[in-house]
């Protein structure tokens, strides 16, 4: 029987490092054996200001004492097959979140915040401690909400969006990851731009009469387009990749 984990009595927040952070410390502790204590130096790969909030996490789920000493739930979990790894994982999670867990698969979007929102994080806090949650618990296997996924980074926060245009001296926010929607080219056509956000866009020109192309074209056509737009990472999913990648970069923790 796992012992609970009460965030709220003990004052700790949820954690909020990137789930593959526990994963890649786990596994090199399984490589290398386990230090007598996860300090500063031994995350020395990570952002000076993450390191902290790594070992703080660590000692939440129970797998760090107060003098960061690795616990007999660490050591068990260093030790696990990847069958009995993401058993003990589902065990935490439960004595961690035990609200979230109690909530029903039914339960909407909101009523799933509310629960984070509970144990004293908000924001893009959140946002992170509901990534490492549900990142988890499909490690584990454990059943989550039907309607629950990570919210969209708020602009400001830690995920840089597309930056606000200007046009006239009026602000505009420019779309990032999505489509912008087909506008006339100059030579009569049609011009769609694929935006990735800061990395750039891709602008395509078709200049062409749709309407004397034959079937086979046509379609080769359009699937050319739509493959561009496949391109596209999901929200969520570039989000989670750019948590982890500040991670590795001065400066990356900023709650």
């Amino acid at each position: 029987m796992v012992e609970a984990a009460d965030t709220k009595k003990r004052g700790t927040l949820p954690p909020y490092i990137a789930f593959k952070t526990l994963i890649d410390i786990v596994e090199r502790m399984e490589r290398e054996e386990p230090p007598t204590r996860v300090d500063g130096s031994y995350l020395d790969s990570y952002a000076g200001g993450y390191r902290p909030t790594v070992i703080n996490n660590l000692q939440t789920l129970g797998l760090l004492n107060t003098a960061g000493e690795p616990t007999e739930k660490l050591k068990a979990l260093i030790k696990a097959s990847e069958a009995e790894r993401k058993v003990q994982i589902a065990d935490i999670l439960r004595a961690t979140y035990p609200d979230v867990v109690a909530l029903n698969k039914y339960s909407t979007q909101q009523q799933f915040l509310d629960a984070f929102t509970a144990m004293g994080v908000s924001g893009d806090t959140r946002r992170k401690a509901i990534s490492f949650f549900l990142k988890a618990a499909t490690f584990a296997g454990l059943p989550t909400g039907m309607h629950w996924k990570t919210p969209a980074a708020q602009v400001g926060g830690t995920r840089r969006r597309a930056k606000a245009a200007t046009d006239n001296g009026q602000k505009v926010d420019t779309p990032a990851q999505e489509e912008v929607a087909a506008t006339p080219s100059v030579a009569g056509g049609e011009t769609v731009t694929i935006n990735f956000g800061d990395a750039g866009s891709v602008v395509v020109n078709v200049a062409v009469k749709w309407l004397q192309l034959d079937d086979a074209t046509f379609a080769k056509l359009r699937k050319v387009i739509n493959d561009l737009k496949a391109l596209v990472p999901a929200e969520s999913a570039l989000a989670d990749d750019e948590d982890e990648e500040e991670h590795n970069d001065e400066g990356g923790d900023d709650a």
